[in-house]
């Protein structure tokens, strides 16, 4: 095995597996924007109760 093939896919599997966790961290992100999003829902429908 050579070592620029060695290279090349350990640059190919970094690669996927950034993608990956950057996935993993924009699902994060969006949960919690959602959840914070329906907190504050909540919470104004609460307060806008008689």
């Amino acid at each position: 095995m050579s070592l620029s093939l060695i290279k090349g896919r350990w640059k190919w599997l970094s690669m996927i597996v950034w993608r990956g966790k950057m996935e993993v961290v924009v699902e994060d992100i969006l949960k919690c924007t959602f959840d914070i999003c329906t907190m504050i829902f909540n919470c104004s429908f609460m307060f806008d109760k008689p």
